[in-house]
Formats: C-alpha cells, structure tokens, sequence
C-alpha cells in the first residue's frame, strides 16, 4: 500500500476585528467555541493536520489581528503564506466592504496565493450581506466563497479542506 505524500502550507487568516477568525480557527483546531468576544493581540498561532484522499496536510495557521492599530503586521506574516482565509461578518456590512483592502495587502505581499472568502456567523438571522453579493465580488476577485458558522460548527473543516485542496491544486506542473 503506496503512502500518501506529506504537505506542509502556511496558511493566514485574515479580516476586520470581530468578524469571528480565532472562533473558526479555534473550532477546526480545538473543536471548541467561546462566546465573547476576545481581541487577537498581533497574531496567534495554531497547528491542524488534515488526512485527505491525496495527501496529509500539515497546516501552520496564523490568526492576525484584524484591529486597524495591528494591520501593518499583516505583511510580515502574508509573506511566504500559501494559502489565505479572508473572513467577514454576514450581519456587519462594514466588515464585507474592509475584504476589498485585505485582499489587496494580501495579494501585494504574497501574490495571487489560494484564497477562499468567508462569510461568518451564518447562525445569525440578521444578515446584511446577500450570500448572492457575496459569491459575485469572489468570482470577480476569483476566490472561492462559503458562509459558516463557528458557533454551531457549519462548513469550518470545509473551508480548511477547500483550501487544502487548492494549495496542492497551485504546486502541481501546470
């Protein structure tokens, strides 16, 4: 029986304060919750291994701080990063509109790495951004999109398996 090849992918999580990026990395690695909410002080640092059909995936994951007073530590810890979440809050649209800029530092800092564009707190009812304005502004950027919710644990491994997916997908010969 052939052993699956082993891959190792720094992957960074960025987007406003509050929008919920330590909950769902919180969740996929500690499968736990907290409600509150806590202030990420520059960045935290966090390790999953994920066993997937093609391969063992070793994930460094850095939680940056997405308070504008941190932000310009953000290009310290995009570079060499090879994947990158890009969460919002579905109920604060303020949050959706601050993508455009994250992106931006990010792509500046890392170059078109896999991204995937999160829309959190999908358990919430209120919502002041559309799931359809949402996936149009990712197929633009040409990200993917999926909506979670770390609370009730909706489509967090997803996101990280998406990712995954997509990071061996950019070190494949084209």
């Amino acid at each position: 029986m052939a052993t699956k090849p082993q891959k190792i992918f720094k992957v960074v999580v960025i987007g406003a304060a509050g929008v919920g990026k330590t909950s769902i990395v919180r969740r996929l690695c500690e499968n736990s919750f907290l409600e509150g909410y806590k202030t990420t002080i520059g960045s935290d640092f966090y390790v999953k291994k994920l066993d997937l059909d093609q391969a063992l995936v070793n994930l460094s994951v850095w939680d940056l701080a997405g308070e504008e007073r941190f932000k310009f530590i953000i290009p310290t810890f995009c570079k060499g990063a090879q994947g990158a979440l890009i969460v919002f809050d579905l109920t604060r649209r303020r949050s959706y509109v601050s993508v455009t800029s994250f992106i931006e530092l990010l792509w500046e800092h890392s170059g078109h790495i896999p991204s995937v564009l999160i829309g959190n707190k999908s358990d919430i009812p209120e919502r002041a951004v559309t799931c359809e304005e949402a996936k149009k502004y990712a197929d633009q950027v040409r990200v993917g999109y999926y909506e979670t919710s770390a609370k009730d644990n909706i489509n967090i491994f997803k996101i990280f398996e998406e990712l995954a997916f997509l990071m061996i997908r950019n070190q494949e010969p084209h």
